[in-house]
């Protein structure tokens, strides 16, 4: 797992974050180096061949698509088409954050899935 652990920590902290915070960019390595290849390796197969981009239509529950704003492996704009497809979805984007902004920005994702939760009883 030691070759994937610079890439994902690329893709899932934002620069700024791991500058800031080697304790949470180290957390994440040890993480990514205790990930059973096998299961990572089945993982990755799953996800790359899945689209349900079709479906998203179907969806009739209050939706929150929530998005880091430099998450290269969910995009802002990926996030924003979800977010049109899903009627009365919520969109919202936390800043300087990237694919694991519930640990970049914990304050600010809490406050948003607690608000939309609250919102939807």
């Amino acid at each position: 797992m030691e070759p994937l652990v610079e890439p994902t920590l690329a893709r899932w902290l934002t620069p700024a974050t791991r500058a800031a915070r080697a304790d949470l960019g180290e957390a994440v390595a040890s993480m990514i180096r205790r990930t059973d290849p096998t299961g990572y390796a089945g993982c990755c197969h799953a996800i790359a061949a899945l689209d349900l981009t079709d479906r998203l239509e179907a969806i009739r529950l209050p939706t929150l698509v929530l998005v880091g704003e430099d998450d290269p492996g969910t995009p802002v704009a990926a996030s924003r088409a979800i977010h049109e497809r899903i009627k009365g979805s919520e969109l919202l984007i936390i800043r300087a954050a990237a694919h694991l902004s519930n640990l970049e920005r914990p304050a600010e994702f809490t406050q948003a899935l607690t608000g939309f939760l609250a919102t939807v009883g």
